[in-house]
């Protein structure tokens, strides 16, 4: 009957027809040139190929996903899970071990050195500190300027005598200031003297230093018996004979120098 032969010929039909149509109770083998949507479900692996563009109609909220690979050789990347709502949404979880170019925004952290970034998400401030100070806040999306400021310094210079008191930079205290010595002439009023050579210890010393801002700078006789005179003839005319357990210090000055730093 007419049974009999349409079983028949579902049969022994021949499979391989180029314009077969209807339904099919059968196993279909081979690639489908014209499909144009992957069954709901089903897996989409990636051999090699620049660029894949995946149709994920069915799917809840679903729409064109692109996908570029940097080369062929890059291509077998994996990208392991997808929603398919936006690759930059929110509700994306994608899984590959490096994204080579990509568009839009990521939600998210992104680890490692971006090569073209233009600027920061937001502004910082560079300083500078110590002798010269500064800041300038930037993004660095441009060339950056700071308007430096150099620690005011005053230097005071000159000659002192001993026992004199160093000077001070107007508006500087003694805390901001450093003080330096060196001896200018440790024998100013040129005095010689004629030592008693009765077998005594002879002993001359010289000294230059500062103390609390005063300066100690002499020519030191001591031990010393005779007779003491200054050259010019203006100075005081001494016997050494009542000093040689003490010390006499010559009239002496040194060179000053006094470094003020705020």
């Amino acid at each position: 009957g007419t049974v009999a032969l349409l079983d028949d010929v579902n049969t022994k039909a021949d499979k391989s027809g180029g314009n077969a149509t209807g339904t099919w109770p059968i196993s279909i083998t081979g690639n489908a040139a014209t499909a144009t949507t992957a069954a709901f479900g089903k897996s989409l692996s990636i051999v090699s190929g620049n660029e894949i563009k995946f149709d994920s109609s069915g799917y809840t909220n679903g729409g064109i996903v692109n996908i570029g690979w940097y080369d062929v050789q890059k291509s077998t990347k994996r990208v392991n899970k997808w929603v398919f709502k936006n690759l930059g949404g929110k509700d994306a979880d994608v899984q590959a071990k490096a994204f080579y170019s990509s568009n839009g925004g990521f939600y998210g952290n992104v680890h490692g050195n971006a090569d073209t970034a233009t600027k920061l998400s937001s502004a910082r401030t560079i300083s500078l500190t110590g002798a010269v100070t500064g800041s300038a806040s930037t993004d660095l999306s441009g060339t950056v300027s700071i308007v430096t400021n150099i620690a005011g310094v005053a230097v005071l210079t000159g000659t002192i005598n001993d026992g004199g008191t160093l000077p001070i930079p107007s508006g500087y205290t003694e805390s901001q200031c450093k003080f330096f010595v060196s001896p200018n002439n440790l024998n100013s009023e040129r005095y010689f003297f004629d030592v008693a050579e009765d077998g005594r210890s002879n002993c001359i010393a010289a000294e230059c230093y500062v103390s609390s801002r005063v300066v100690h700078v002499a020519m030191i006789i001591r031990g010393m018996q005779g007779d003491l005179a200054p050259y010019s003839g203006t100075g005081s005319v001494g016997n050494l004979a009542a000093n040689y357990t003490s010390d006499v210090r010559l009239p002496s000055s040194a060179n000053y120098m006094v470094i003020g730093i705020k």
